[in-house]
Formats: C-alpha cells, structure tokens, sequence
C-alpha cells in the first residue's frame, strides 16, 4: 500500500521517473529482489545531485520565509547486527517531542517501503507492530488524511547518489510555498522531514519546517 500510496502522489509530479499508476498486485507480483522486498518496494538509484541556495533576503521574491520549527537528531554507534531490535530506527529517539497533531504532511526517507513503515511507527504516527494497520485504514496520499512523501517520494523520483535528503527537503519546501503543481497538499503550513544516514542506518535527523 504505501509503494501504491507513493506512485499516485507522484503521477502528476513533473519530477517523477515513475507515473503509471500501480495496484497491491502488481507490488506483490514484481520480482522478489531480497526476501521479503520486491522490486517496486526498493529506490531506484539514479544519476543526479542537488543545488540548494540558501539566503537571509528575499529581493523580487514570492516564496514564503521558512523557519525550523523542531529540530532532532541521534546517533547509534552499533552496528544493526549487534541491535536487540531491528524494527527500531534512530528516528524513534530523533522525532521524540514533536508535535504531531500540527503536521500537514510528512516527507519521510523511503530507500524502501520497509524504511517508511518503521519511520511511520517510530515518530508516532502508528504504535509499533501496527504500522501496517495504519497504512491499509488511512489514505496517505497528498490527497488523504496524513499525507506521505508527496512528491512519491525517492521509489519514483530516484535516490541521487543514494542521497535522499535532498529529494524530501525539495518537496517539504515546494509544498510550504504551494509550488508542488499537480501534488500539492492543501494548505500545507508545517512540513515533517525524516533522513535516516549511514549504510547501517546508524543515525537520523528530523525536521519540522514551518512557513511564516
């Protein structure tokens, strides 16, 4: 459901690889890849990068200030081989004390759909172990009641240089000054973004960003 989810947000995003709409059966009938995970649930890896221009004026300018509403971030220095738990992320310690009832959409790393569901339950969104619950019973398009990755995320805009921030952080700030054409969430005031870094997924960072 959340690949599902992801592909209708991105079929009207100029930005997208991937557009054809996409039903449960064609996720559980594409080509296992690494069990459980088949290959609509996994990023795509692609050539690309990220420019971000970063001022304090604004000269001949529509676009709206951003402020840093909630700023979080951990750190494990364990390998997941040595965790207790897996189905835990770093995100579970970075994302704790925000305000989730103030949130209009959520951005959230998805290198796969495994990696959007444990971020879905470990900032709250969901108990854990009900995550999959929660994605069947609420509608998660930019459309719905909890938006996700909006944009369809890194499955269908592609991972550059398996950096995903920058495909999120892009789409958090086009939906605040109601650019996202084709996408957009109605009037979005506060964006969640969620990174998780490290090839052993050993850290995350989660930001709240707020249009003034």
């Amino acid at each position: 459901m959340i690949a599902v989810s992801q592909r209708k947000n991105a079929m009207d995003n100029d930005k997208a690889i991937y557009k054809n709409p996409i039903t449960v059966k064609d996720v559980l009938s594409s080509r296992m890849i690494s069990d459980p995970l088949r290959l609509l649930e996994i990023v795509y890896p692609v050539d690309g990068f990220h420019a971000f221009i970063v001022s304090k004026y604004q000269r001949n300018s529509n676009l709206r200030p951003i402020r840093i509403d909630f700023y979080g971030e951990a750190h494990w220095t364990e390998m997941p081989t040595e965790w207790k738990d897996i189905v835990y992320t770093p995100t579970v310690e970075s994302s704790k004390g925000v305000k989730l009832e103030k949130i209009d959409a959520y951005e959230l790393y998805d290198s796969f759909t495994i990696t959007v569901l444990l971020e879905i339950e470990d900032i709250g969104l969901a108990e854990k172990g009900k995550g999959g619950k929660f994605v069947e019973t609420t509608d998660i398009t930019y459309r719905g009641e909890i938006p996700i990755n909006t944009g369809g995320g890194s499955l269908n805009v592609g991972q550059p240089a398996y950096m995903s921030g920058g495909v999120i952080l892009e789409e958090a700030l086009l939906q605040l000054n109601d650019m996202a054409r084709g996408h957009q969430v109605k009037g979005a005031n506060r964006v969640l973004v969620n990174g998780i870094g490290g090839w052993n997924r050993g850290h995350a960072v989660t930001i709240v960003l707020e249009g003034e």
